[in-house]
């Protein structure tokens, strides 16, 4: 029962995790206007729903690194399926006698 709770734990923290990067990535595309361009973006520093893109885009690559430790975790956890899955997969089929 305790690698369950594990598991649902791990999984909701990669749920999480990808609706952070999910929405920051939206909003960085279609509503906070692109980055630096050298001075020249005049709307750089607005903020859009109270966040600016600064925090917008650290939140998005903080949420990013927390997805992929959190997939690699998950892929470590359930190490043992994934391997016998690929064997499986890539077994020479044998051919029945007739």
């Amino acid at each position: 029962m305790e690698r369950a709770k594990m598991n649902f734990w791990i999984d909701a923290a990669m749920l999480a995790a990808f609706i952070a990067v999910a929405y920051t990535g939206f909003m960085l595309w279609f509503f906070i206007p692109g980055g630096y361009q050298g001075g020249r973006n005049a709307s750089y520093a607005t903020e859009n729903l109270f966040v600016n893109r600064q925090f917008n885009t650290a939140l998005h690559d903080w949420s990013g690194l927390a997805l992929t430790i959190a997939i690699a975790l998950h892929l470590a956890l359930h190490f043992s399926w994934v391997k016998g899955m690929a064997t499986g997969f890539f077994r020479q089929k044998r051919k029945k006698p007739r």
